[in-house]
């Protein structure tokens, strides 16, 4: 039976380098790019789908499709290391998998392979990958660009961390700060760790560091809370908040939801306020409400995402909070409105609240237009 190696790690880690050094030993092959997770995800969102349209929002599709995507995996590793030895020789023990997306679609790999193996590449997130920060931009843009980053890799990290304990000995971590100063040491830990013979040089291009993050794009990556505490949780040190976040309408709400979910909601009312003393700004109102809610003062969130929601559907989040509150009378004439919304969000709130007012589900979803789309 061939054992499958997934590697796993943000944009711009070694993961294709780490899979080429890994196969100079001829127990190992390395597949790539394949993009096992994603297949599997497609494999049950498309048949869920069209049991969903064939059958009804009550067919318990999960129930039958899930163990068939989870025998499917190992089935179709077995399939390829089959092909593999038909096409190139040779036999091998470990089928290695690398791909940018292991990392978002991580929770595929953790339920359809429980006995896989899987190696992380982590390093500090203030560490841009290429391209993901622009040039000759305004500093308002810079620092729209490291929120960007910051939650695309909280979207690559978090997933692993989430498992990391139930995981135990099959998930190795991998620095990329050590594999840059010594590579040859970080390929034999890994080539030990799956009962392979230690190498004595790393062959392929040297793992490199970019260059860390500044200024304004380091403040935009600052917003992102839940980057700041994954970097305190993988050592990498406490990051504070940064200057130009009451100046940003974008900056000021992400780190106002962070400060939320952190239940510091007084610091986060502080923040919002002067966001607003410069005019009126639809997500910062949406955010305000959420805090004005979460501190038990109802009527001025409902007074906040009314007056996000009077500039259109650029602020979905107010809508969606104010419909999810159907005792509010508020909402009879928003829920009009919302029937004919473009944003998916807002009608699947909408179909919410039709079935808190008595509607029942399926009349809620073809009222709302969310046919056959998981909206409750």
């Amino acid at each position: 039976m061939t054992e499958p190696l997934f590697l796993v790690g943000a944009p711009g880690t070694s993961s294709i380098g780490l899979a080429r050094e890994l196969e100079r030993d001829s127990g190992v092959r390395a597949l790539l790019p394949w993009n096992l997770p994603a297949a599997l995800s497609r494999l049950r969102v498309g048949t869920t789908h069209r049991a969903i349209v064939w059958q009804g929002l009550e067919s318990g599709a999960p129930k039958w499709i899930e163990p068939a995507v989870r025998r499917f995996g190992p089935a179709l590793v077995e399939h390829l290391a089959a092909r593999e030895r038909a096409n190139r020789g040779g036999d091998f023990e470990w089928l290695v998998f690398a791909h940018v997306d292991h990392g978002v679609l991580f929770d595929e790999l953790f339920h359809a392979f429980p006995e896989a193996r899987f190696v992380e590449l982590v390093r500090d997130g203030r560490i841009a990958a290429a391209g993901r920060i622009p040039h000759d931009v305004s500093e308002s843009e810079t620092a729209r660009a490291g929120l960007a980053w910051a939650r695309e890799w909280v979207a690559h990290v978090a997933p692993v961390r989430a498992r990391e304990r139930k995981l135990g000995p099959r998930l190795l971590r991998v620095r990329e700060e050590d594999l840059a100063a010594d590579p040859v040491a970080e390929l034999a830990r890994v080539t030990t760790w799956l009962g392979r013979a230690a190498p004595t040089s790393w062959d392929g291009a040297r793992p490199w560091l970019r260059a860390p993050l500044a200024g304004s794009a380091l403040d935009g990556f600052s917003a992102c809370r839940p980057a700041a505490a994954l970097l305190e949780e993988l050592g990498y040190g406490a990051l504070p908040v940064g200057e130009r976040v009451a100046h940003e309408p974008e900056l000021a709400t992400a780190v106002a939801r962070g400060w939320i979910g952190e239940k510091r909601l007084d610091d986060a009312e502080r923040l919002l306020e002067r966001a607003l003393a410069a005019g009126p700004e639809p997500s910062v109102l949406a955010a305000f409400g959420e805090v004005e809610a979460a501190l038990g003062r109802e009527d001025r969130a409902v007074e906040a995402w009314l007056a996000a929601i009077e500039f259109g559907e650029v602020a979905p989040e107010a809508w969606i909070e104010l419909l999810a509150r159907p005792q509010r009378p508020e909402t009879v004439g928003l829920a009009a409105r919302a029937r004919t919304a473009s944003e998916p969000r807002i009608r699947q709130a909408l179909a919410r609240w039709l079935v808190a007012r008595g509607l029942d589900r399926e009349a809620a979803e073809i009222a709302a237009g969310v046919e056959h789309t998981s909206w409750s």
